[in-house]
């Protein structure tokens, strides 16, 4: 049925206006001749030039940057490193004709892109979906504020125009804003800070032209989610295009990679830190102090119990220990598999003492896209990184949300080299004490490249973003768990609003609850959030509810706002109250 879908978009693309076989045969053999010449080995800067000029004037500048980015990627490979399928994506530029084509007929045929072999079953086995719901903006980046609002960004529609767009969405009752970023904030990276600031570093100075490659954006902001003010912070020494930030526990973040200003596809090796301003509309500090060579883009790094931050990837050399105050590293054990098609990474739930493990899902490689995950238990770095069990099927620029009852959802993806070829409609679940994916409900529209998702305090998951030719606009859906359907929820009737860490504290409820845990909200783009760990807590029962005991240091649980949630012994999470830990 997918293969009649096709069919019938191609149809329809022919037909529309000032585009017909002739003009695709043309288009798609001068790519063909490009990219073959290309081969499997990195361009002198030179040749670079020459060919995104080419690409340029056959695609545009839009779509020849995207080439050259991807070409990018793999020349900071080792040989395991994905290698592009030049033939195949000499297609991507064709995609604006598909977008629309596929949007009229989206529509009509969206139940027969649902695979066939879908799971099936009750909610109270697979979950469900709610309908799509459109908003004003494509949510490449997710962030969910303390407010418990949404905050959705990407780049300005209006392309090659280099300008950004973002949207404050309230879950509650569907209504929302336009707060658009002083600049074009696509491709930062983004965590919430301990007072609930958004910090969004680097992002996108320049789009590719006929001499230079995307240039990375060197400036700071801070999104003041209480006021929804954007607040410029002190540039970076370069620009970042595909960073990460990392959460500490004194509050600072750690800032890595990024594609820099120089438009020649050098990833920065500076390693500086951002100390923010007690104000929340003050201006905060940013240092330098070390270098490391990553190789790639978007790393997924991790504070530890330990104090230290473990970056995990994206090439199997990318496994390291970073002590802060020294700003040393030191060498960790090799991955399994190169991860650099945007796999997902998450710190797995622990004891209230923390947790050591961190395991990456799916993600491409030189020989195409896989289903292998990987864990490493940072308290036995002698075991090495071991493969678990694998997804049900093959993954990148998939999403993965820690749930309240320690499970994980991974969501969206697709099966091919491509950005958003073989999209992967079906969301799994995995639970790390059996080892175990089990399929869950599909949703309806494509989360592969560019996709997002965050956990919502009301223990649901929303599914955003996209912007390829299956996706048809801004459109998000819903998923509640199994768990939303095994019965009445918990409910927390009081909670403090802040505790200081080793604090007890008494969460009132009338609902026999066995379980409570506090989770960081999502900050996530690419696949890579930044922000998101559950911490469950040592509980014991009082009268009229239950004792808690706040984390025993901010190396479990970094300073911030964390969603409070209450569990029965069936697993089924009460609403969440908004806690701060803080000194």
């Amino acid at each position: 049925m997918r293969k009649l879908y096709y069919a019938i978009a191609f149809t329809a693309l022919i037909g529309l206006p000032g585009i017909g076989t002739a003009a695709i045969s043309a288009t798609a053999a001068h790519a063909h001749h490009q990219h073959i010449t290309v081969g499997d080995n990195c361009l002198a800067h030179r040749d670079e030039v020459q060919l995104t000029t080419l690409e340029t004037q056959s695609f545009g500048s839009d779509h020849a940057a995207e080439h050259a980015r991807a070409r990018a990627e793999r020349c900071t490979e080792t040989s395991e490193a994905p290698q592009a399928n030049y033939l195949s994506q000499a297609w991507q530029p064709l995609q604006a004709f598909f977008n629309r084509a596929m949007a009229q007929l989206n529509r009509l045929l969206i139940q027969i892109t649902v695979p066939a072999n879908a799971a099936t079953g009750l909610p109270a086995q697979v979950g469900q979906w709610s309908a799509p719901t459109s908003i004003p903006v494509n949510g490449i980046a997710t962030v969910l504020l303390p407010t418990s609002k949404v905050l959705f960004w990407t780049y300005s529609p209006a392309r090659p125009v280099n300008g950004g767009i973002a949207y404050i969405w309230n879950p509650a009752d569907g209504t929302g804003r336009r707060v658009d970023p002083p600049n074009n904030l696509w491709c930062a990276g983004q965590i919430l800070l301990g007072d609930g600031r958004v910090l969004v570093v680097g992002g996108n100075l320049q789009y590719g032209s006929t001499t230079t490659f995307v240039k990375g954006l060197n400036q700071i902001y801070i999104f003041n989610p209480f006021s929804e003010k954007w607040i410029r912070q002190p540039d970076m020494r370069h620009g970042r295009w595909y960073p990460t930030v990392t959460l500490l526990a004194d509050g600072r973040a750690v800032i890595t990679s990024g594609l820099t200003e120089y438009g020649d596809t050098t990833i920065d090796t500076d390693v500086e830190v951002f100390t923010p301003s007690a104000d929340l509309n003050g201006v905060g500090t940013v240092t330098l102090v070390g270098v490391r060579k990553i190789n790639g883009l978007y790393p997924h790094q991790f504070l530890l119990p330990t104090g230290k931050m473990l970056l995990a990837g994206p090439g199997v050399t990318d496994s390291a220990l970073l002590t802060p105050g020294t700003w040393t590293w030191a060498l960790g054990p090799r991955l399994k598999q190169p991860r650099y098609g945007y796999g997902s990474g998450v710190l797995l739930p622990g004891t209230p003492g923390g947790s050591t493990k961190v395991m990456l899902i799916g993600g491409a490689s030189r020989t195409g896209v896989f289903a292998t995950t990987e864990t490493l238990d940072t308290a036995n770095l002698a075991a090495g990184w071991q493969f678990r069990a694998p997804l049900p099927q093959p993954r990148r620029n998939n999403n993965s949300v820690l749930l309240p009852d320690g499970t994980l959802l991974t969501l969206g993806g697709n099966n091919s080299v491509q950005n958003y070829t073989n999209p992967q409609y079906e969301a799994v679940l995995y639970n790390p004490a059996t080892n175990i994916w089990t399929r869950m409900a599909s949703q309806v529209r494509s989360r592969a490249y560019h996709s997002t998702a965050v956990l919502l305090p009301d223990a649901r998951v929303i599914s955003a973003g996209d912007d390829g030719p299956l996706n048809g606009g801004a459109m998000n859906e819903i998923f509640s768990p199994p768990y939303l359907f095994r019965g009445a929820r918990p409910v927390i009737t009081a909670a403090p609003a802040t505790v200081a860490w080793k604090q007890s504290f008494v969460i009132s409820t009338p609902s026999s609850v066995t379980k409570a845990v506090l989770i960081a909200p999502g900050a996530t783009t690419h696949g890579n959030d930044m922000s998101q760990r559950l911490v469950p807590l040592a509980i014991t029962p009082t009268t009229g509810g239950i004792t808690a005991v706040a984390p025993p240091s901010a190396n479990v649980a970094p300073p911030g706002y964390y969603m409070l949630f209450v569990l029965d012994s069936q697993g089924v999470p009460s609403v969440a109250k908004w806690i701060q830990l803080r000194r």
